[in-house]
């Protein structure tokens, strides 16, 4: 089953696919955290990725799609795209490259996401993700330091929130017509939603 995670940034995509993940074996491919490798493995490619993105704006189709086609190579089954497509164009480039058997639009009131991202804190060392009114520590469980993403500042997530409005929106639609949209509300708990994503699913 290939799936797609459609949701605005910090809605909780990343963390459901994860326990896709762990629980039933799925390929998790995140195009943030393969733009991540990219500005640490890449000088020139990363130094331009960085600033894009702390920014709040979006990376090109055409970076996108070359790491996402490289990514592609590794996982052909039970796999979940997080964060791609991100505009129409790159859906109409997904469809050529693979067929989508589901798209999982993950609904959530901004005020709730604003909070998320505002006091969520990563790993420098393993990349492990925080919320600090859960978490009230500046140290990762594998002894490394938790920092805010530059793109994780209330100024950034505004603009990031109306880049998601007029980029990645009209997707519900475009999947819908397409007779593939799930769509999920996510107010509670991610283990919640991801027992609620299943019974749309199907899956036991």
């Amino acid at each position: 089953m290939i799936l797609v995670f459609l949701g605005a940034p910090g809605c909780g995509k990343g963390t459901i696919a994860k326990i896709f993940e762990e629980k039933l074996n799925f390929c998790h491919i995140s195009t943030g955290d393969l733009i991540r490798n990219a500005i640490s493995s890449n000088k020139e490619l990363g130094e331009m990725l960085k600033q894009i993105i702390s920014n709040g704006n979006l990376v090109s189709d055409e970076i996108v799609l070359k790491l996402l086609n490289e990514k592609l190579k590794d996982c052909s089954s039970n796999l979940i795209l997080d964060g791609f497509p991100r505009n129409l164009l790159q859906a109409q480039k997904l469809d050529e490259m693979i067929k989508i058997d589901k798209v999982v639009y993950i609904d959530t009131p901004y005020d709730i996401i604003k909070e998320r991202l505002v006091g969520r804190r990563t790993c420098e060392n393993c990349g492990k993700v925080y919320n600090l009114d859960i978490y009230n520590s500046n140290t990762c469980s594998c002894g490394g330091k938790l920092v805010q993403r530059e793109d994780d500042t209330p100024h950034i997530i505004e603009k990031r929130f109306k880049v998601y409005e007029k980029e990645t929106m009209p997707l519900v639609q475009y999947y819908q017509n397409q007779g593939k949209l799930l769509k999920v509300e996510s107010n509670s708990s991610s283990n919640d939603t991801f027992k609620n994503i299943l019974n749309m699913l199907e899956v036991k």
